[in-house]
């Protein structure tokens, strides 16, 4: 049963399972053994720990108890990055890590948690800085050169819509952009999967297989603005087997969605649910 309702499958073959020998399992078998193993130790030494700092115990003494190691921050944000915006040195796990430091409240000391690779750790806040608004003079160099990069593009963009606007049936891109003493470089031709070794930023490659031929169009991104024309539409005569078969395999996928898609909607319009949220929340 499946949430498009019961079906019927029809066994047409079965593979023999595999099976290994003691010996050739043995390895395997071994490590997750020592890891299951060293995940239990690490548990037990958890709740340890915990025992210790609910009994008040300072983190600093109960982490040289039990051998932990101590890592001591000045001050972060939630990023991890210190008053200067540069990172601050914290253990693996940093998402996590800051994420139990900032619901931890001034002056007290988190429970111990354990990660998704068994590694435990606790946190103690001593100090909460509320948010400020740091000094204009410390901001001001990276203030200035983030408006003049914002002032650059935007010129740059309204250059590249006038140039594009310019561009007609009798003056063709490379004459309009030689009247603005601008230069044309001719693109190798580009396909729709090799955006990332492209001569060009990808949301302007988009926009060139949505063209037709004659066409121009422009794009900005953080490094400048662009204007293209789609000289020629070429169509390979023998595409690559490879290229067929993904392409294939995406359209298979692509349809087989579609067609469940249509197929739940049309099911839904013929046996209408009613939903009963009072009974779902008296049951849940």
């Amino acid at each position: 049963k499946t949430p498009l309702g019961w079906h019927i499958l029809r066994v047409v073959k079965i593979e023999p399972a595999a099976t290994q020998t003691f010996e050739q399992a043995k390895p395997q078998i071994e490590q997750e053994l020592a890891q299951q193993a060293a995940i239990d130790r690490l548990e037990k030494l958890g709740n340890k720990v915990d025992d210790a700092l609910a009994g008040g115990a300072p983190l600093a003494d109960t982490a040289g108890k039990f051998g932990l190691k101590v890592t001591t921050v000045a001050a972060a944000d939630t990023n991890g990055a210190d008053p200067n915006g540069k990172p601050v040195a914290l253990p693996p796990g940093k998402d996590e890590i800051l994420k139990t430091v900032f619901s931890t409240e001034q002056g007290d000391t988190s429970r111990i948690s354990q990660m998704q690779d068994g590694t435990i750790f606790a946190v103690r806040v001593d100090k909460v800085i509320a948010p400020q608004v740091r000094p204009l003079a410390e901001v001001k160099d990276k203030a200035l050169a983030a408006w003049q990069a914002e002032q650059k593009r935007e010129t740059a963009s309204k250059e590249a819509e006038a140039l594009a606007a310019a561009v007609k049936a009798e003056l063709p891109l490379a004459k309009a952009a030689a009247d603005k003493r601008l230069t044309v470089t001719p693109s190798p031709p580009l396909s729709r999967d090799a955006q990332n070794a492209a001569p060009a930023p990808p949301a302007l490659i988009s926009k060139l297989f949505a063209a037709k031929k004659g066409d121009v169009v422009t794009a900005t991104d953080a490094s400048g603005a662009y204007v293209a024309q789609l000289k020629e539409i070429q169509i390979p005569e023998n595409p690559p087997d490879t290229a067929i078969t993904g392409l294939s395999d995406q359209l298979a996928g692509e349809a087989r969605v579609d067609a469940a898609g249509e197929f739940t909607e049309a099911l839904r319009r013929r046996y209408p649910v009613e939903i009963k949220r009072d009974a779902l929340d008296r049951m849940f």
